[in-house]
């Protein structure tokens, strides 16, 4: 779970330093891994929404939309999948 928040807060620097485990976000990203994604699934997830174009426009690039539910994950990295193009930069 460590690895995973740690790959959002590259792209979300101002994001807490760390997870604490009673947060939403934990515990989303924990019930995506016992479903059965690996961290880089989770990984590729999070870069996936940062290509999704309303997720963008629209400032919606939560942990809580990424990990949602089992098909929004997998809506993510069929994103990351099918547009292997750089990520989102926030400093841009």
């Amino acid at each position: 779970i460590r690895s995973v928040y740690e790959h959002w807060r590259k792209k979300h620097p101002r994001a807490a330093p760390k997870l604490a485990t009673d947060r939403p976000d934990y515990k989303r990203i924990r019930k995506a891994l016992e479903a059965g994604y690996t961290v880089d699934d989770c990984r590729k997830a999070i870069d996936g929404i940062h290509k999704d174009d309303w997720s963008v426009a629209n400032k919606a690039l939560t942990l809580e939309r990424v990990f949602r539910n089992e098909g929004t994950v997998a809506k993510f990295i069929e994103l990351t999948d099918n547009n292997p193009s750089p990520t989102w930069n926030p400093r841009l």
